[in-house]
């Protein structure tokens, strides 16, 4: 590649950028006098749309700086000046030329740099407001923050007191207990213990007496058989004596109602 390639590479990457000293007077020295400033300013954009190359020559793509408008007009509509030193720089992707004065004077300077001070004062202002208003915004969260945690410390500490305040009434009623139930729960426990001792005996002579009378179950079953028949036999005596007794009520009955019939 040669180095106007290159060259037509980078202007196209990068906006172009030119610099033109336009000539006005022939310009403007057609018109009237009341009409030479508004002549020169058509005069420069004339020109910078046929060397900038401009499609369809629209001279609306052309905007010049302020100080350059200034310095145009510094000495009225009658009076613009011979000739302009001029940078355009042409924008890559919209296609507009903005221009702006190489050397300017300086009272247009001075007016400038003042503008400029300006500003930075004004940005440097809003930043200040900007950081105040962002600073009391932290602040208000930090103290929003700071009543949060005081109140979740207070509420932790009065959950501990509580706590310990319930621990401290629970020890002491325990306490109390125990000692209003000492003597009464002592003797109760030895009694348990002498009922459980006596009980244990009871079992074991239990078991004693159940394992002795295990073999000696069919002795005792011939012997209730016995009785058995000794019961019968009483009844049966028992039975015939009754017998006896009611017909001798009977004999001394009738004989009662013989005597009384016969007197």
């Amino acid at each position: 590649m040669t180095e106007k390639q290159k060259k037509q590479q980078v202007s196209k990457e990068n906006n172009l950028t030119r610099e033109y000293t336009i000539p006005l007077r022939k310009k403007f020295s057609v018109v009237p006098r009341y009409k030479k400033a508004n002549r020169a300013v058509k005069a420069i954009k004339e020109f910078l749309v046929r060397h900038m190359k401009v499609r369809d020559r629209d001279l609306s793509k052309v905007k010049l700086d302020k100080y350059l408008n200034e310095y145009i007009w510094y000495r009225g509509i009658k009076r613009p000046p011979a000739r302009v030193k001029v940078k355009a720089i042409k924008d890559s992707k919209t296609g507009i030329i903005t221009v702006s004065m190489i050397n300017l004077p300086e009272k247009i300077k001075f007016k400038k740099q003042r503008e400029e001070k300006a500003k930075k004062t004004a940005e440097q202002k809003a930043l200040e407001k900007k950081q105040a208003q962002q600073s009391m915004v932290q602040k208000a969260k930090q103290q929003m923050q700071d009543k949060q945690g005081e109140k979740q410390t207070k509420e932790e500490s009065q959950k501990t007191e509580d706590k310990k305040e319930t621990k401290e009434t629970k020890s002491e009623t325990n306490k109390s207990e125990k000692q209003e139930k000492p003597k009464e729960e002592k003797p109760s426990e030895n009694k348990k213990e002498k009922t459980k001792e006596p009980e244990k005996t009871e079992e074991k002579k239990e078991t004693e007496k159940t394992q002795e009378k295990k073999p000696v179950k069919k002795e005792s079953s011939g012997k209730k058989k016995t009785t058995k028949k000794e019961s019968t036999k009483k009844k049966s005596s028992s039975n015939t004596t009754k017998k006896k007794k009611t017909e001798k009520k009977t004999s001394t009955t009738k004989s009662t109602t013989k005597k009384t019939s016969n007197k």
